[in-house]
């Protein structure tokens, strides 16, 4: 397990100063969030552009013109780097761990972000490819779709809060159990020092 290099760790006081420091962090040096959107999406912008029937079959289960908008947003959103909240940003995610209202607002900021790089661009997407096709019903709902990326992410993060509850919650029993252990062992040694002498 890598360690944490020791600093100072700027936790947010509120959810708007939390906005300001993920907004902060993600527009700075190295911009690994930004970079790796824009990385997705040339790269499936490329494989749905060129990529063999075959291959586009085997990674595409949605096809269509508008599709298009739908997928950009999936694949710009569901990588790996990009949904990866606690690492790179370690130290803080770290001091918040055992806070979960701060863990929570961390959270949701860094969500709130990675939704403001892409469900714009997508919509945009989705509004040129839907008036190119005279297809305004259809445009309308994957508008809508990806708007609503940011409410599916949120269940994935409450979901990852819950099992971090129930971990902390097994590390506190764990811990409990230890010291019982501990108090019943102790309790044995005194027990069999009055019964040496």
């Amino acid at each position: 397990m890598r360690r944490v290099p020791p600093g100072p760790t700027a936790l947010p006081g509120s959810m708007p100063q939390a906005l300001r420091l993920e907004f902060g962090r993600t527009f700075r040096a190295p911009y690994e969030v930004p970079v790796v959107v824009a990385v997705n999406g040339l790269l499936m912008t490329g494989l749905w552009l060129w990529a063999p029937l075959g291959w586009k079959n085997a990674l595409f289960s949605l096809h269509g013109p508008l599709a298009f908008a739908l997928v950009l947003a999936g694949w710009m959103i569901s990588d790996v780097p990009a949904t990866n909240l606690l690492g790179p940003d370690a130290r803080r995610m770290r001091a918040a761990l055992d806070d979960p209202v701060m863990f929570r607002r961390l959270l949701y900021a860094k969500n709130l972000v990675l939704w403001v790089l892409i469900a714009p661009l997508c919509s945009v997407v989705a509004l040129a490819v839907g008036c190119n096709n005279h297809d305004y019903i259809a445009m309308v709902v994957a508008i809508v779709a990806i708007v609503n990326l940011r409410r599916m992410r949120e269940k994935e993060l409450q979901a990852h809060q819950g099992l971090r509850d129930r971990e902390m919650e097994h590390e506190r029993k764990l811990k409990e159990m230890e010291i019982e252990k501990a108090k019943i062992e102790l309790e044995r040694a005194r027990t069999q020092v009055t019964s040496d002498k």
